[in-house]
């Protein structure tokens, strides 16, 4: 995930910055993408303008638990899929293969 936001620093200068965050490995992958988005949420209700944000998961924009999953399956998918195509032992990457968490249908 990717966010650029835009707020009042010191002086009353704008100031820019870019926020990056890499919650696929995560043990707490669903807690910590969940989080930074309403993180992101906070800062704009302080007047933080937060811009571009760039979620593969598309939860920011969607806020679809069920769709983020199924975004890090394929995502996750892929990393065994490429470790296996070279050889390399994708059972570190198996770990995080989430397929068999229930999640309720988003309403």
């Amino acid at each position: 995930m990717f966010a650029l936001a835009n707020f009042v620093g010191e002086e009353n200068k704008w100031k820019s910055g870019l926020i990056t965050v890499q919650t696929q490995y995560s043990h707490y992958f669903l807690k910590a993408h969940v989080m930074m988005c309403i993180i992101l949420d906070i800062f704009s209700e302080c007047g933080i303008t937060v811009k571009d944000v760039q979620d593969e998961g598309y939860y920011y924009k969607k806020r679809k638990i069920k769709l983020l999953m199924k975004r890090l399956n394929e995502y996750d998918a892929f990393v065994s899929e490429t470790a296996r195509k070279y050889g390399v032992d994708s059972s570190v990457a198996r770990r995080f293969i989430k397929k068999n968490i229930e999640v309720e249908d988003d309403d």
